[in-house]
C-alpha cells in the first residue's frame, strides 16, 4: 500500500493462489487479475488527518515448488450461490511473467498438472 510518501510491505509465505474464474477466458487472465492494482477509498494520514490517495496491490515474490491454483468456479452473492461453468484456457507450461513478480530472480515456469473436482460430469 501507499499512503502519500509511506509504503508498506506486508510478505506471507503460500502454497495456494484462489483465482477468480468469472470475468476470463484463460489462467493467464485470472493471475493478472489477481495482482491488479486497487485504489483504496477513505484512508487518512495519521500525519495531518487529511484524505490521502492509496492503493494496495498483490504481488508475488517467491514461487513456492508447487505452486497449487484454486480456480473459483463458484460465485457468492448475499442471495445465494450459482456455479460457474464456462472452458477455461490453460498452458501445459506455464509462465509466469516477470510483472506479476515482486523480484526475477525466481523460477517462473511451471508445469501444469490438473486437477478437476466438481466439475459437472458429461454423459
Amino acid at each position: 500500500m501507499r499512503a502519500g510518501d509511506v509504503f508498506t510491505e506486508n510478505i506471507q509465505p503460500f502454497l495456494t493462489l484462489q483465482l477468480n474464474v468469472d470475468k476470463v477466458k484463460t489462467i493467464k487472465e485470472a493471475l493478472e487479475t489477481l495482482v491488479n492494482k486497487e485504489q483504496l477509498e477513505g484512508l487518512t494520514s495519521p500525519n495531518t488527518n487529511e484524505v490521502v490517495q492509496a492503493w494496495q496491490q498483490l504481488m508475488l515474490d517467491v514461487l513456492p515448488v508447487i505452486l497449487i491454483l484454486h480456480l473459483k468456479f463458484f460465485d457468492f452473492k448475499p442471495d445465494g450461490c450459482t456455479k460457474i461453468i464456462k472452458a477455461l484456457e490453460f498452458p501445459v507450461d506455464l509462465e509466469i511473467e516477470s510483472r506479476l513478480l515482486s523480484s526475477v530472480t525466481n523460477a517462473r515456469r511451471k508445469t501444469v498438472y490438473v486437477v478437476c473436482r466438481g466439475l459437472p460430469r458429461r454423459p
